[in-house]
């Protein structure tokens, strides 16, 4: 077990979620509003991040404004340790 599933078992996140999250579209173990995170975070993961309207537009529904600052600036916080990883990675 990784630290990051550990600390989303600690969050509520359940079994079945972590096995479904790369089919997280079709899995029934997630709601509308998880399920609209997710699609955010993938685009905000990609290089560069590049959010769709649809996306956007969908989160806009489900979360405040003060959630979804929340949830760029979790995305964005990851983005930089993953991308510190990888340097240091490659200097060893």
């Amino acid at each position: 077990m990784d630290i990051n599933s550990a600390v989303g078992r600690d969050a509520g996140i359940t079994d079945e979620q972590l096995e479904d999250l790369a089919v997280f579209e079709t899995s029934p173990y997630f709601d509308r509003r998880e399920k609209a995170a997710l699609r955010y975070a993938e685009q905000m993961t990609r290089v560069p991040a590049e959010i769709s309207d649809a996306v956007f537009e969908e989160i806009q529904t489900v979360f405040s404004t003060e959630q979804i600052v929340e949830l760029t600036g979790s995305a964005a916080d990851n983005n930089i340790q993953a991308g510190s990883d990888s340097r240091i990675l490659a200097r060893c």
